[in-house]
């Protein structure tokens, strides 16, 4: 069976699992694992994404993430590339480090976003290499250490976590890590990772009841949540994917389209693609950056070249123009 695509979109919540080929060592030594988070803050600042949890394990990696401006895709891609070229130059290794694909899992976040911050904070304890609640609460490797006020990380977002425990900091650390001592005998908890379908509906125990009440919910293995959420964002992919398809059908390209944005701002179609820092050229360029990413599916690093500038000014004048944008596009390409 083919692999799905990914669905990446700005604002979901995902939990992302990277691992090592043939369940190698990721890191050997500190040094290793704080150059990894020091990686890690560049990129999210980067994307301006937001971490709510994550652990660095010996052969595999989880985080919580908000995907920002940029896919996570991108954030993923230089996270794990700049390991692994790292890597490999310090131990003489060659060969890819990660498994090709790393799993990224939407999730519903007023139902798992807790659930999936202890999953994933407590997984030193579920190995073995941590004894206790106390010892995480000083582990360096794990986001626990930040929510509770022991180790410094600015990029993580410890206060999203804590406000879900209550308005007072210290009381609702006390919530918190009473929350993640009743996880421990939780055990893996399978369904927060297993198929779609079995983790859409709440585990095998309530598939099982559903089938004996003939009752049937939408699942995909790209998604943690209940059915209408697993609907919602399958639709919203499915129309961006229909999209995609009748602007390929009209030989829309990067030409065209600036042809097409330029007459429509009154300008000329080659001062888009120059340097040129006039208003409606900067609005142009936005304009293009924003259609051929979103609607044509063109890597962003192509529509930078096209459009001559950098792949940040590219990303930040698609992100400006976004709803301009959007309303060109329903006239030119729908």
């Amino acid at each position: 069976m083919p692999r799905q695509a990914r669905l990446d979109s700005s604002g979901l919540l995902n939990h992302v699992i990277a691992r090592a080929v043939g369940k190698e060592d990721l890191f050997r030594g500190e040094k290793d694992r704080e150059l990894f988070l020091e990686r890690l803050e560049a990129c999210l600042e980067k994307s301006k994404a937001g971490c709510y949890a994550w652990v660095l394990m010996s052969n595999h990696i989880h985080l919580l993430i908000r995907t920002g401006i940029r896919p996570l895709s991108e954030l993923m891609s230089k996270l794990l590339t700049g390991h692994a070229v790292y890597y490999n130059k310090k131990y003489r290794r060659h060969g890819h480090l990660f498994q090709n694909r790393y799993k990224s899992i939407i999730c519903q976040e007023e139902v798992y976003f807790l659930e999936l911050v202890r999953y994933i904070h407590l997984n030193p304890i579920r190995a073995g290499g941590v004894k206790s609640v106390e010892e995480l609460d000083v582990y360096s490797w794990s986001g626990q250490s930040a929510v509770v006020g022991n180790k410094i990380r600015p990029w993580q977002d410890t206060e999203s976590v804590l406000s879900r425990f209550g308005e007072k900091k210290k009381a609702s650390i006390e919530r918190y890590r009473e929350y993640i001592r009743e996880g421990i005998s939780m055990g893996k908890r399978p369904e927060l990772m297993g198929g779609g379908l079995i983790r859409s509906a709440g585990g095998l125990e309530e598939i099982e009841k559903r089938l004996t009440r003939r009752e049937f919910e939408l699942g995909d293995e790209r998604i943690l949540g209940d059915g209408d959420f697993v609907q919602a964002l399958l639709e919203q992919a499915e129309k961006k994917s229909g999209r995609l398809d009748q602007a390929q059908k009209k030989g829309w390209t990067l030409d065209k389209l600036a042809g097409a944005v330029a007459g429509y701002l009154g300008v000329s179609a080659k001062e888009i693609k120059r340097r040129n820092r006039r208003n409606e050229i900067s609005r142009g360029k936005g304009i293009v950056a924003w259609i051929a990413y979103e609607e044509l599916g063109i890597r962003g690093t192509e529509i930078a070249r096209y459009l001559k500038i950098s792949g940040a000014a590219a990303t930040k004048a698609r992100e400006r123009c976004k709803y301009e944008a959007e309303e060109v596009s329903s006239k030119l390409i729908s």
